[in-house]
């Protein structure tokens, strides 16, 4: 069962909808830096996907940490989900959460999704899978103390809450 977002957060959580990977990745360091003016940002994001975060923070001159102890001075950190257990954050953001990206995760896992149904209606096989999915989505979460800012582009992941219950913004071009 997915927690209850509506019921962690001051503010009501992002859901941010963008074009493309990279539009995605430049909006949401952009984004971070904005965050670092009023407390501590954390970037969660898929372990493949790090390396890109990385570059692109680098080659735009902002300074971050890989995830560390909770004494940490830094106001920007970034890692993976197993990196992030234990530490809080004012802010957090999860980029990346598209449908491709968690078929992407998923495969990974060894589940293989032969059609759109499958992703809705998982097979027997899937289950556990898709209850550490949704236990890392709690995690991931709960690290934000105040303010949950969610991004995708493409399609949104089938586990992400509805578009009623957060500030839904498509960044997409018209």
């Amino acid at each position: 069962v997915a927690p209850d977002i509506r019921e962690i957060y001051i503010e009501k959580p992002y859901l941010l909808r963008y074009e493309n990977i990279n539009t995605e990745i430049k909006e949401i360091c952009e984004l971070a830096v904005k965050r670092m003016e009023t407390g501590t940002v954390g970037i969660i994001v898929p372990g493949k996907e790090i390396k890109n975060l990385k570059d692109h923070l680098k080659s735009s001159n902002i300074q971050f940490e890989g995830f560390t102890q909770a004494n940490s001075s830094s106001k920007l950190q970034i890692g993976t989900i197993k990196q992030v257990k234990g530490l809080e954050f004012d802010t957090v953001i999860l980029p990346l959460k598209s449908k491709e990206q968690y078929v992407k995760e998923l495969g990974s896992q060894g589940v293989v999704w032969e059609t759109d149904s499958d992703i809705e209606n998982p097979p027997e096989n899937a289950v556990e899978t898709l209850e550490l999915f949704i236990t890392n989505l709690y995690v991931e979460v709960t690290r934000a103390r105040s303010g949950l800012i969610i991004s995708y582009s493409g399609e949104e992941s089938p586990i992400l809450p509805e578009s009623s219950d957060v500030n839904f913004v498509d960044r997409r071009s018209e």
